[in-house]
């Protein structure tokens, strides 16, 4: 059964950007197998930021994130259409603003146009965003046209710059925030009316223009079909990951209060959101000896806020998954108004996340692979760093 649409290498120069269609790069092994040189002529074959004419000015601009650097974790959430992605200073010792890499230069450009309006708008290029596919090749599934900005985010939070660190050295760099807008297919038609110079002919996405035009959004979001994780969506696949997610595991086998890993699983679930989840506490359960973890998420301002209280549990397992006894230990644990969180390094099995999807419960499950994105989001994005962070903490 053919789950994916795809173009093969040689349709390329004639095909349409289906959304979610995957874009067959060649087999020769080299720089000739990319396939943005064949879908876009005129653009570069190297980078993250594929541009046509200026780079920092650019009339067409292609995002392109290949997966491979786990601490710079572009990512698309299909439920809200938004687009988180990083910018191309990623080296200690550079400048924000370096001018040997242009890529932070052009983001900065982007949103200052967006955030002026008007006639600067009419400066933005249509944005075209690719996701790697596979892990070997030059396969790529094209997500969407996108445009800077989010209504959800303000002026001061949808470009920001990010501190990190590789070997004890400390560098920024952008990350920025786009919106997928409600469209199914760009035309080639209107690609060959870009590389001429006629952005906004009768090919133009309407929904496009419209946000050039006035600055509203129309975002393509998609529901949840609440997927059941497999082992492997649960688990890292990268070796960054599983080298982080090890040393997590072994940490806490070798500390001296067995107990403190409950007290990590808590800090890893407020790291979330930490301006709503402020502070929680281990306590001793008076059924069976064991350990949880209870706290409050808050909603609201300041001035009128409401508290819920969540009910916490965390299992530091190696191999083995997570299974019906312990998520239906936390289910009787909830009361009202409450919901519950469960943190394992390992994973959930198949028929616990069934139970919990098909009857609804109010459960957070966060696994190996979201613990270690939950720390990369937060800058501990290197082996020393995790050390550095447990020895602080725990």
């Amino acid at each position: 059964m053919k789950l994916d649409f795809m173009f093969e290498f040689s349709e390329l120069s004639t095909a349409d950007l289906n959304i979610d269609a995957i874009y067959k790069g060649g087999s020769k092994g080299n720089s000739s197998d990319d396939i943005f040189t064949k879908l876009f002529k005129g653009v570069g074959n190297m980078g993250g930021f594929r541009t046509l004419k200026s780079f920092t000015e650019p009339t067409l601009l292609i995002l392109v994130s290949d997966g491979s650097k786990a601490e710079w974790p572009d990512f698309l959430d299909i439920e809200t259409g938004i687009f988180t992605y990083y910018g191309d200073n990623r080296t200690p010792g550079y400048s924000l603003l370096n001018t040997s890499k242009k890529g932070n230069k052009c983001l900065e450009n982007l949103f200052n146009w967006t955030h002026v309006g008007g006639d600067k708008r009419k400066k933005i290029p249509p944005i075209f965003v690719f996701i790697k596919e596979g892990k070997k090749g030059r396969d790529y599934r094209f997500r969407g046209l996108v445009v800077p900005g989010n209504p959800i985010f303000s002026q001061t939070e949808d470009l920001v710059s990010v501190w990190k660190s590789t070997n004890g050295k400390r560098f920024q760099n952008y990350k920025a925030i786009f919106s997928i807008l409600s469209i199914d297919k760009i035309s080639r038609e209107w690609i060959i009316d870009i590389q001429s110079g006629n952005t906004f002919s009768k090919n133009c996405p309407e929904v496009w223009k419209k946000w050039i035009d006035t600055g509203n959004y129309k975002i393509l979001k998609a529901t949840d079909e609440k997927k059941i994780k497999t082992k492997e969506d649960q688990i890292p696949q990268d070796q960054l990951g599983k080298k982080l997610l090890k040393i997590i595991y072994e940490y806490f086998s070798k500390v001296k209060n067995e107990y403190d890993f409950e007290y990590f699983a808590g800090k890893i679930f407020q790291m979330t959101d930490p301006d709503k989840i402020q502070d929680f506490s281990v306590t001793q359960s008076s059924r069976d000896g064991g350990r949880d973890v209870v706290g409050k998420y808050k909603i609201g301002t300041n001035n009128n806020s409401y508290k819920f209280s969540y009910h916490l549990e965390a299992k530091r397992y190696e191999k083995n998954g997570i299974g019906v006894r312990y998520t239906s230990r936390l289910i009787s644990r909830i009361k009202h108004r409450e919901f519950g969180v469960f943190v394992t390094t390992s994973y959930i099995a198949e028929q616990a996340y069934k139970e919990i999807i098909e009857d609804n419960h109010p459960i957070i499950f966060i696994t190996g692979r979201d613990i270690v994105e939950i720390l990369i989001k937060s800058g501990i994005n290197s082996e020393k760093n995790l050390k550095i962070f447990l020895e602080k903490n725990f």
